[in-house]
């Protein structure tokens, strides 16, 4: 397993560790997702990117675009630095859609599990460069694809432990 898929993962057991399914549940605004919510938009996300990997190994090529600079910029913040901005919606792809509050980490872990197998698959095929296209970033390399994930958990992850900060 890749170093920063475990960091995800470690990420994710950390914040939100010892919560019951009630506080997973919670939902602390009716604007903002419950714990359980988050847990599955990053779930969605991951087997989003292990699509995208497949279809580029089906393929045999990888699907990918010219990037802009701002797309560059912006994958560079995201996927080097750890930077995520604050305030975009979540596509409508990867909006939480109802899993039962009791079945999202076990998903989610799994659908971990799922993307460090993909990237990897993709990375020994293709090498080290750009492999897919993100919907609003371009195209990435494997490298920043664990990045922006890392990069997007670690930003989720906070907003569970604000979550848990209001519980108390």
């Amino acid at each position: 397993m890749s170093n920063q898929i475990q960091r995800i993962r470690e990420t994710v057991a950390k914040a939100t560790e010892g919560m019951t399914e009630l506080q997973l549940a919670f939902r602390p605004d009716v604007t903002k997702w419950s714990s359980c919510e988050i847990l599955e938009h990053l779930m969605l996300t991951y087997t989003g990117t292990v699509k995208g990997m497949q279809r580029c190994l089906e393929q045999n090529a990888p699907i990918i675009t010219r990037q802009s600079l701002k797309q560059r910029i912006l994958t560079h913040l995201i996927s080097r630095l750890g930077y995520f901005p604050e305030g975009r919606q979540s596509p409508k792809h990867v909006e939480p859609k109802g899993t039962p509050v009791e079945e999202v980490l076990p998903k989610l872990y799994a659908s971990l599990d799922a993307l460090d197998v993909a990237i990897d698959a993709a990375q020994q095929r293709f090498g080290p460069g750009k492999v897919l296209d993100h919907p609003l970033l371009g195209a990435m390399t494997p490298d920043q694809w664990r990045g922006f994930h890392a990069s997007h958990a670690c930003h989720h992850m906070k907003q569970i432990i604000a979550i848990r900060a209001q519980l108390r």
